[in-house]
């Protein structure tokens, strides 16, 4: 039986190079996932500090939550590997 909508998290990691992308059902399957490039001269729409980036004081969490309509957490790499 495939997981629904409500039982899928999303992950994206923004980085210098690129943006990855993959969404995951509760038992820690990858469902799809996408890498593309990241165009950190097109400017920062959704950070609040990216130092690889140069981006700085952005609201992502707020703009995300905003246009997803979902809950969203923001951290570090390092941390949510944690």
């Amino acid at each position: 039986m495939e997981p629904s909508r409500d039982e899928m998290l999303l992950g994206v990691d923004l980085g210098g190079t690129k943006v990855e992308a993959g969404l995951v059902d509760l038992r820690g399957r990858v469902v799809v996932s996408h890498r593309y490039p990241t165009h950190p001269d097109k400017g920062p729409d959704v950070v609040r500090l990216a130092p690889n980036l140069r981006w700085q004081h952005v609201p992502l969490r707020e703009r995300l939550m905003d246009a997803l309509r979902i809950p969203v957490v923001v951290t570090n790499d390092v941390r949510a590997a944690a």
